[in-house]
C-alpha cells in the first residue's frame, strides 16, 4: 500500500449519499479511509440514505438501494446491488421532484445524474457509493487521499483497529464522529502509538450557522445543503461550523 504521512486522518463505511457531517469529516481532514472489511450493519446507512420531504409526516424520505440475496456476516465491499429493480431512476425521480426549485440544483445535479443514470455498471455496493462520494468531494473541490481497509493488513479490531488503520496511513490525529465519545471510551491504544483524537460535534453546531430553516433537512443527505446553498456555499457553511467549534474549545 503507497502510504504518506497525514496529519489528520478519518475513518468510516461507504455510505450511499451520506450526510452533512460525513463531508464536514472530509473537510477536516487530511486522509480519508474507507472501512469497507467489516460486515453490513443492518441499521446503518452503507445502503441507503435520508432526503429531505416536506410533504412527509417525518419532513424526510428514505432512500434505500436494493442488495442481491447475502448472508449476515457478509462484508460491505462483497455485497452486491440487485440491478433487477429500477432503483436509480426511481431515487433520480425523487430527488428531482423535491429539489428542482432549489437555488443552486441545476448547477450540481448533473454530478449525480450521470453517476445514477449508469448505476448498472456498478456491480458492488461499496464501488458505486465510493465513487458517488469522491465525485461529490472532488465537485465541492475537496481533494483528499483515499484508502480502502480492505487493501490493509489488519489484525485487530474496534479502537485497535481504528489506530492500527491511523498509523498505517501515517496519521497523527484521528478526526472521529460524535458517537465515538462514547464507542472509543478506550483510549489506550491510541495513546501507546502517540495518536491524538479530534471530534466533528457537527451535531452541536449546525444550529449556530443554519443554513435554512429546517432542523431534519440538516440531517438528511449532503444533497440538500448542496442544492440548496451551491458548493462555495458547502464550504462555508463547513467553515462556520469549524470556526464556532474552535471558538469554544
Amino acid at each position: 500500500m503507497d502510504t504518506l504521512s497525514h496529519k489528520i486522518v478519518s475513518i468510516h463505511q461507504p455510505n450511499y449519499l451520506p450526510w452533512s457531517g460525513f463531508f464536514y469529516k472530509l473537510y477536516c481532514s487530511d486522509a480519508f479511509v474507507f472501512l469497507d472489511h467489516v460486515k453490513l450493519n443492518k441499521k446503518s446507512f452503507t445502503r441507503r440514505t435520508f432526503i429531505a420531504d416536506r410533504e412527509h409526516s417525518e419532513g424526510k424520505v428514505l432512500l434505500t438501494i436494493p442488495l442481491c440475496k447475502h448472508a449476515d456476516d457478509t462484508i460491505i465491499n462483497e455485497l452486491i446491488i440487485d440491478h433487477s429493480k429500477d432503483w436509480a431512476t426511481k431515487h433520480l425521480d425523487r430527488i428531482y421532484r423535491y429539489y428542482l426549485h432549489f437555488p443552486f440544483f441545476k448547477s450540481s445535479f448533473f454530478v449525480l445524474e450521470t453517476i445514477l443514470q449508469n448505476a448498472k455498471q456498478y456491480h458492488k455496493l461499496s464501488d458505486l457509493n465510493i465513487f458517488l462520494i469522491k465525485t461529490l468531494a472532488a465537485h465541492l473541490d475537496l481533494e483528499r487521499k483515499y484508502y480502502l481497509s480492505s487493501e490493509m493488513d489488519l489484525h485487530s479490531k474496534k479502537n485497535e483497529m481504528n489506530a492500527e488503520i491511523v498509523q498505517l496511513v501515517g496519521g497523527q490525529v484521528y478526526f472521529c464522529g460524535e458517537g465515538a465519545k462514547d464507542t472509543y471510551f478506550d483510549n489506550q491504544a491510541f495513546d501507546r502509538l502517540k495518536i491524538k483524537f479530534q471530534y466533528s460535534e457537527f451535531l452541536n453546531y449546525i444550529n449556530d450557522c443554519p443554513y435554512r430553516l429546517d432542523a431534519v433537512a440538516c440531517k438528511t443527505s449532503i444533497l440538500d445543503l448542496l442544492f440548496w446553498a451551491g458548493k462555495e456555499g458547502v464550504i462555508n457553511y463547513f467553515n462556520q461550523i469549524k470556526t464556532q467549534k474552535n471558538a469554544r474549545s
